[in-house]
Order: structure tokens, then sequence, then C-alpha cells
């Protein structure tokens, strides 16, 4: 039971910022304009604190760093770096940002959806709409 409230252990280090704006997406040191990319894909899979069901006595409480994003570029180059999430869905914070790369055709429509946890018909129909206009 002591061990349903204890972190897991992280292994490996951080490395840098990851920071999402309108015309570029900076990993680290590495500034990569949204012009230059081809392809974004964001996989989040996790969040700092997430409780992690199973039967054993390991540390039951995730880091939150199983999440990555993955850019293709125009030249053909692929970059993929994890980066942390400190809370369930913080994704959504930058949705405006997402909505621009989709707009840019940088982002598939469906998963702009997904990562913005939108499921429901009416919802999407109504970010259609959104990004129509």
């Amino acid at each position: 039971m002591i061990n349903n409230f204890r972190y897991q252990k992280l292994n490996g280090k951080f490395d840098g910022e990851l920071i999402f704006l309108e015309d570029k997406i900076i990993l680290d040191k590495t500034t990569i304009l949204i012009s230059d990319i081809k392809n974004i894909y964001i996989h989040i899979e996790d969040y700092k604190g997430k409780y992690l069901w199973r039967k054993t006595l390991k540390p039951k409480l995730q880091q939150g760093v199983k999440n990555f994003i993955k850019i293709e570029l125009l030249n053909e180059n692929t970059i993929v770096k994890y980066f942390l999430q400190n809370e369930k869905n913080e994704i959504i914070k930058i949705s405006n940002i997402l909505e621009k790369y989709y707009l840019n055709k940088k982002i598939h429509f469906l998963h702009l959806i997904e990562l913005l946890g939108i499921n429901d018909y009416d919802e999407i129909q109504k970010i259609k709409i959104k990004l129509k206009n």
C-alpha cells in the first residue's frame, strides 16, 4: 500500500522546453518555423501524478513523460522529442495554436479533435464551423 502514492523512477533527464507559438515551435534551443514543417503529430499518454492501475508493489504514480511530438520537415527530416505534461489535458491550453497549425495544414483534423478531447458529434460540427470562419 505504501507504494501506491509514490512516483515511478524517472529514467533520463530533461533537455529543455517545448514551446508552441503560432509561427514556430521551440524545442530546447532549436527553433522550427511552421513554414518548414510538413506534419505535426503529438502523442499524449501521460501526465504527472497519473495513477497506474496494476497489482504490484512498485510505485504507481507516473512522471508525465510518456508524451512525444513528432515533426516531419519539408526537407524529409523527422524530429521526435519526449516531453512532460504536468496535468491532465494540459495540451488544451494551446488549442488556439493547434487550430492555427490545422489551418496551415500541419495537423490533420482528426488528430486535432483527438488532442482537444472532442468526441461528441455536435462538438465536432461546432469546431468545423469555427475553423471555416
